[in-house]
């Protein structure tokens, strides 16, 4: 919702970027969290997703 609030508004292409970056984390992480090269999701406690 956030990258298409921003990208709707105009945001700077840096912002969009950004946003767009954190979401595809968010997927992978969602799908398989022990993917190499990526640190895990971590809950705010510091424990790893499961």
């Amino acid at each position: 919702q956030r990258l298409r609030e921003n990208r709707d508004s105009g945001a700077p292409q840096l912002i969009v970027e950004d946003l767009w970056e954190l979401l595809q984390y968010h997927i992978t992480t969602y799908f398989d969290n022990q993917t190499s090269g990526i640190p895990p999701a971590r809950h705010r406690s510091g424990r790893t997703l499961k």
